[in-house]
């Protein structure tokens, strides 16, 4: 259910971005060519940020507090880019400001604190939006159409892959850091699961795991596989979709073939007597690479983000799938601490 907010009549709002690191640098530049804002101030605490930050945008305000902005009567939103172990307070300081909130995955490792800070943005009557960019890719939507189309059949595994060397982090693991954007997607597309079980190594930081490989399994028995890693050499954004008819994959790092779907052939859930005939069942389908305009996902959700802002109306699915994202986090990092146990989510 969506419920109105304080929507704000100024043409142009006045936004704050608060860290200026990795993935700062790329909010700043969707922000300074948005419609209807204005990017008004960055945060940072790290001088050489702020020094960087001058040089980019010299007509900004460049400050290392976040109380220093809030306060300003121009300053509608706060976009925050910082490390996990910050997003509460910052997010408490700016919702008790009067300010809505873009906060980037994920709002925190405890569940009670994400619902805690939904409650008290619904209270204020503010927007707090959590950052799972892959929900605004294009490619992401197409996918789901496919897959709950009749014609796919039955769902029997995917696996997801998510690895690079890096960046590393100091305040969250491995899971925390990359698994919320297949967590978003995967629930996004079938639901919460019902259970998860995974382990861990902890390879360059001796008590943080950087390297994790889990399962998640669901009521209709369909399984799902995943691999997070900071310490693989190759980066791989790839999602497989085992179906009954047809086998889905998709690579967001590809820049031509995105997505192929395969088609199986008609034998493919048929007896076959020898190997060589069960070779021919499996490869005599269609392969098709669908032609999707890509808008840039991070673009999307930011101009969403302002959409609801000035219309006033805020979704609740947005709170319901950041609390089951960081629950069923949650059930994955006991099992790891638990060697492997299955937990029910």
């Amino acid at each position: 259910m969506d419920f109105t907010i304080n929507a704000k009549q100024r043409a142009h709002l006045g936004v704050v971005l608060v860290g200026f690191g990795y993935w700062g640098k790329n909010l700043s530049r969707v922000i300074a060519v948005a419609k209807q804002c204005s990017l008004k101030a960055i945060i940072d605490s790290d001088l050489k940020a702020c020094e960087f930050a001058k040089e980019l945008y010299p007509n900004l305000v460049i400050a290392n507090s976040v109380e220093s902005v809030l306060a300003t009567s121009d300053i509608d939103i706060v976009v925050i880019a910082t490390p996990v172990s910050t997003h509460v307070s910052i997010i408490k300081q700016c919702l008790n400001a009067g300010k809505h909130v873009l906060c980037e995955k994920i709002i925190s490792t405890n569940e009670e604190d994400v619902i805690a800070l939904f409650e008290l943005a619904k209270k204020e009557r503010l927007i707090l939006k959590e950052g799972f960019t892959f929900l605004h890719n294009k490619a992401v939507e197409f996918v789901k159409q496919t897959i709950n189309d009749k014609s796919f059949g039955k769902i029997y595994y995917c696996t997801f892959k998510r690895t690079g060397l890096g960046p590393y982090r100091s305040d969250v693991n491995v899971l925390y850091d990359l698994a919320p954007h297949d967590l978003s997607m995967l629930i996004y597309w079938f639901g919460q699961p019902a259970w998860v079980s995974g382990t861990s190594r902890c390879i360059i930081h001796e008590n943080i795991a950087d390297v994790v490989f889990f399962q998640l399994g669901y009521a209709n028995e369909m399984i799902i596989n995943i691999q997070v890693s900071w310490i693989n050499p190759m980066k791989q954004r790839v999602v497989e979709v085992i179906g009954e008819k047809q086998m889905l994959i998709f690579d967001d790092v590809s820049n031509t073939e995105r997505i192929k779907i395969i088609k199986t052939g008609d034998d493919y859930n048929k007896n076959i007597s020898d190997f060589g005939s069960f070779q021919l069942s499996v490869k005599d389908g269609d392969i098709i690479i669908p032609n999707i305009v890509y808008t840039e996902p991070l673009k999307m959700e930011f101009d969403s983000f302002i959409e609801q802002t000035h219309n006033g109306q805020c979704d609740e699915k947005g709170a319901d799938m950041s609390i089951a994202v960081v629950r069923t986090l949650a059930a994955i990092d006991k099992s790891l601490k638990n060697e492997s146990k299955k937990i029910n989510v």
